[in-house]
C-alpha cells in the first residue's frame, strides 16, 4: 500500500524489469471533517490506504484511513 496512491502490485520475477501489473485506489470517503479520524485536519477527506495483508488463498485485505477496509482478489490473465 502506498497511502494516497492506493495498493500497487508489481511483477518482480525479473529483477531487471520490474513492472506494475495491477492497482486499486479506493474512493474518497464521504465524511465530514468532524467525523474523521483526524477531525482538526483541514480540507476534504482523501482516500488513504494504510496496511495490506495477503492470505494463502490470495485474498488481499487493505485498510483505509477513515473508510474501513476492502477485501480484494487478483483475477485475470496473471492468475491462469
Amino acid at each position: 500500500c502506498y497511502f494516497a496512491a492506493g495498493l500497487r502490485i508489481y511483477d518482480v520475477s525479473d529483477p531487471y524489469y520490474i513492472k506494475e501489473i495491477a492497482y486499486f485506489i479506493p474512493p474518497n470517503p464521504a465524511k465530514k471533517p468532524e467525523e474523521s479520524f483526524f477531525p482538526n485536519f483541514p480540507g476534504p477527506r482523501n482516500a488513504c490506504t494504510e496496511d495490506c495483508v495477503v492470505d494463502d488463498r490470495g485474498y488481499i485485505y487493505v485498510t483505509c484511513l477513515d473508510d474501513g477496509f476492502y477485501v480484494l482478489r487478483r483475477t485475470g490473465k496473471a492468475d491462469s
